[in-house]
């Protein structure tokens, strides 16, 4: 299955595809924060479809919350789309770091309330993997873990079958469901496909109604009517592409890394055009030097969250300019338009024509900034 066709989280999870350079430590750092936005996300998309159902988050809303927060009380069914990117952090906090899942109640006026359990893994890391990978009391439980890894011929170790894990997930969940509502586990679409199936069928041997959903099932088994659905699922993408936006312009390394190959095509746009230069061909040097402002500029419009609807350099150099003026100052901010006057230039036939002063500086005006840019990209990664 490709990554665009995972369901909750769309094409987010080709960032953990990404060929990255730079620093071993920038890399690193990376890390808790992608799989942090991840996990949030699934919560937010149970709790998003919920809210289209009429469910709350209870704890929002209650009493204790209203006390606390001086007065308000947050109701997701009522939720616009910044709402929901205002109070991610509140989602955040919701998960049980000790073993990587999350369980949530919601409340609505007609139908009670329910709980959602989200199983983000099907590994109890309190206990390192004992319960679910292996079973020898003789070792502690990160030798045994590391000796299982090995398969070492002293290591006396025993590999539970996938239905032996099946149930014991069932059992798992099953213990902690609240007599007092209705519950469901939420399985996150990264797991194994072939163990859910498992233990959904497991599950049904302790409770009748289907309550063990992959996540795709969560918005059939709340919103049962198929064209509300649809329209729910389209308003959570347009949700889901906001917030990796956001996600992204936090962390300019991942926009780097994705545009790598723009960033390759810049360097050789400059050697081009520094040869056109030296060769005599004014025109197609100005040319390509505006290729490479233009491409650096759309980079830097993801970063600052620019809708490019539009990619043209006019375009980009006025709406980016505020950050261009804050981040690189106004002498740059200078540079880019005396490039784009006569890019302009070159271009159309009536404009006035450079001569090889004004092609000298368009060039090498094109390089700094480059140099600049990289040098700006670099040090993200530290």
């Amino acid at each position: 299955m490709g990554y665009s066709n995972l369901h909750v989280y769309g094409d987010f999870l080709k960032v953990f595809d990404i060929n990255v350079s730079g620093k071993l430590s920038g890399i690193l750092s990376l890390r808790e924060p992608l799989g942090t936005f991840q996990n949030t996300i699934f919560l937010l998309y149970g709790s998003y479809i919920l809210s289209k159902a009429g469910y709350n988050i209870d704890c929002w809303c209650n009493e204790d919350f209203y006390e606390s927060s001086g007065g308000e009380r947050l109701y997701t069914t009522e939720f616009t789309d910044k709402d929901w990117i205002d109070n991610l952090f509140m989602l955040e906090g919701m998960w049980d770091f000790n073993d990587g899942n999350a369980d949530i109640e919601y409340a609505n006026k007609k139908r009670g309330k329910i709980k959602i359990f989200y199983i983000n893994s099907f590994i109890d890391q309190r206990k390192t993997w004992i319960d679910y990978i292996a079973k020898d009391t003789r070792e502690d439980e990160i030798s045994l873990y590391r000796k299982g890894q090995q398969k070492g011929p002293d290591t006396q170790f025993e590999m539970k079958d996938d239905d032996e894990l099946a149930r014991d997930i069932a059992e798992k969940w099953y213990e902690r469901f609240d007599k007092n509502m209705t519950n469901y586990v939420v399985v996150s679409p990264v797991l194994n496909s072939a163990l859910f199936l498992k233990a959904k069928n497991r599950m049904n041997e302790f409770v009748k109604d289907d309550v063990f959903l992959a996540s795709w099932e969560l918005s059939k088994r709340f919103i049962p009517n198929k064209k509300e659905r649809q329209h729910v699922e389209e308003g959570w993408k347009s949700l889901f592409k906001a917030l990796v936006t956001n996600f992204k312009a936090r962390h300019p390394f991942l926009v780097y890394s994705e545009e790598q190959e723009k960033i390759s095509n810049t360097q050789e746009w400059l050697k081009s055009s520094r040869n056109k230069l030296e060769g005599g061909n004014i025109d197609d040097a100005i040319r390509d030097a505006g290729l490479v402002c233009e491409a650096i500029l759309q980079i830097l419009g993801k970063i600052h969250k620019i809708e490019q609807d539009e990619s043209e350099y006019n375009f980009l150099l006025n709406k980016l300019s505020p950050y261009i003026y804050e981040e690189y100052g106004e002498e740059v901010y200078n540079d880019l338009d005396f490039i784009r006057k006569w890019r302009n230039a070159v271009s159309h036939p009536h404009k006035e024509k450079p001569n090889i002063n004004i092609a000298t500086q368009v060039v090498r005006r094109a390089e700094l900034f480059f140099e600049l840019f990289d040098l700006k990209r670099r040090s993200s990664s530290s």
